[in-house]
């Protein structure tokens, strides 16, 4: 879960944090607290970090081909905090790594633990390389063309494709091991699109500009039992609680704050099975009394400014 601290719930949470990712490198982490829940779990899950220098050049083929010196760059660049920041070799580096630690240990949770009746998965890498690699992808429509060399456009052209295809065989290999009966969810909180830039970096022509932004329609996809075949429509992200919980055979909630249940992506015959009972009046959601690892809510703030998802001033792009 995109989240920390991992809060106490019947069954288990396992935080972001949980990878050697950009956020530990930065100090934005803690050592252990808060990682997962039950606490116990983080000793059976620790063999599956997988670090981000043990990346191998070889793999990281199927998205994209580096020189020596952006390899160079992609594996010692991180020792300063900035370059963490701000640097895509470095920025794929620990996506890569990250998202890989996400699906083996969503795997082994799957393959060593009975199936939960709601399992979550954020699985981060093409969020990440959009950023920054989105022009190469589509370089046309960069009102700076032409700076790039063709044949460096051509070694990463396929860093966004390849981070979804990758992706893709996590959730194919989740699927192989979930009960025939699963319904799942497929959910982006937004889209992508260029922000016209081409990538260059006059001042740094080793490193990768931010080429890409968000789009504010994402991708929802749904298949299962209780999904009607072939539909379509649309959604807002409000909408998404009260329709899992919907194909759960659950109410909703008031604290849901707008949100409907998209019944027309729902099967008819699975509806009259479980027919909607009104939301739950609840009391508006607040922040949870929990204790919060120190370092986290200023830092963390910077880091959501720094990759484009609120605004300098605070507010939500």
């Amino acid at each position: 879960m995109n989240t920390l601290p991992a809060e106490p719930v019947a069954g288990y949470v396992i935080s972001d944090r949980f990878p050697i990712s950009k956020h530990a490198q930065m100090g934005w982490a803690p050592n252990d607290e808060g990682i997962t829940f039950p606490p116990h779990l983080l000793q059976e899950l620790g063999p599956l970090k997988r670090e981000p220098n043990a990346i191998d050049r070889e793999e990281l083929k199927r998205l994209a081909t580096f020189t020596d010196e952006e390899w160079d760059m992609l594996l010692h660049w991180e020792q300063d905090p900035e370059n963490v920041r701000g640097n895509a070799f470095v920025n794929l580096k620990y996506a890569y790594q990250s998202t890989g630690t996400i699906g083996d240990v969503g795997l082994h949770m799957l393959e060593n633990h009975p199936q939960p009746n709601l399992l979550l998965i954020y699985l981060e890498l093409p969020d990440r390389v959009q950023h920054q690699f989105w022009g190469f992808w589509d370089p046309e429509v960069a009102s700076d063309q032409n700076r790039n060399p063709p044949e460096r456009i051509d070694r990463f052209k396929g860093i966004v494709p390849g981070s979804y295809e990758f992706v893709d065989e996590i959730i194919g290999s989740f699927l192989a091991r979930m009960d025939p009966d699963t319904t799942v969810f497929l959910i982006s909180d937004h889209g992508m699109t260029s922000n016209h830039h081409d990538g260059w970096l006059p001042e740094d022509p080793i490193n990768v500009d931010s080429t890409g932004t968000h789009h504010r329609r994402g991708v929802l996809i749904a298949a299962g039992p209780a999904i009607a075949h072939g539909t379509k429509g649309r959604a807002m992200q409000l909408d998404i609680a009260p329709t899992v919980l919907a194909a759960l055979g659950l109410p909703g909630s008031t604290q849901f704050g707008g949100g409907h249940v998209l019944k027309a992506i729902l099967d008819p015959a699975f509806l009259a099975e479980h027919p909607q009972a009104e939301p739950i009046d609840e009391p508006p959601l607040v922040r949870s009394n929990v204790h919060v690892p120190r370092g986290m809510d200023e830092d963390y703030v910077d880091q959501l400014k720094a990759i484009g998802y609120i605004g300098t001033d605070g507010e939500d792009n």
